[in-house]
């Protein structure tokens, strides 16, 4: 059985909050509650059961340190 997945990126609960405020009447964007809001960086489409838990155990191996986006 497949799976759509995609990786994305958790923003801090402060950042959340702040975003979920905003006016959610922006083109191309689909609004989420602040509990489900996530920043997509890849979109994996049809994955595999067994493809899924490699793609798993890979993606925790992933370290990136913390960075800043400026304004």
């Amino acid at each position: 059985m497949s799976k759509r997945l995609f990786v994305a990126l958790e923003p801090p609960q402060s950042c959340r909050k702040t975003l979920a405020g905003l006016d959610p009447g922006v083109k191309g964007v689909r609004w989420l509650s602040a509990e489900l809001m996530h920043l997509t960086l890849s979109f994996l489409g049809d994955v595999e059961g067994g493809d899924e838990e490699r793609l798993r155990r890979a993606l925790e191996e992933v370290e990136v340190p913390a960075f800043f986006l400026p304004d």
